[in-house]
This record gives C-alpha cells, structure tokens and sequence, in this order.
C-alpha cells in the first residue's frame, strides 16, 4: 500500500482544477466579451433608428455579423460548461 504524500496532486484534483477553469473561461466569455458585443449591436441599431438608416447595407451586415458572433458565443459558454 502506497501512501500519498499531502503535497502530491491527484488525478482527480487535476480533472477538478481543468473543469474550474473551464468554467471561469466560460463566464469570462459569457459576461464579459458578449456583453460588449450586444453592447455594439445596440449601438448599431440605435443610431440606425435615430439616423434612419434601415436600408444602409453596412449596418445591416454589421449587425448580421454580430447576432453571429453573440449565438456562436452563447454555444461555446454552453460546450465548455457542459459535463460530459
């Protein structure tokens, strides 16, 4: 019988650190860069509405790509917090 010094990491304190910092990760992801990019979007549409710009095809794509970025955002917080 083996007997583990106190200092030694297990494998499972190493699978526990990995999933904590995925996790811190994914919230940093979540709320703070998606953040931003909604931030952005609402920009974009408020100063097409103050601006009437509805048929300005640049802050059209703009927002396009935007709404991409936040649901390609919003599935990666999801994979790294998701427990296999």
């Amino acid at each position: 019988m083996k007997i583990m010094k106190t200092n030694e990491i297990t494998a499972s304190d190493l699978l526990t650190a990995c999933l904590h910092e995925r996790q811190q990760v994914a919230d940093e992801l979540q709320n703070e860069v998606n953040q931003i990019l909604a931030s952005v979007l609402l920009w974009i549409q408020f100063t097409k509405k103050e601006n009437n710009l509805k048929e300005d095809k640049s802050f059209l794509q703009a927002e396009i790509n935007l709404k991409e970025a936040i649901v390609r955002l919003q599935r990666l917080h999801y994979l790294l917090v998701k427990n296999d």
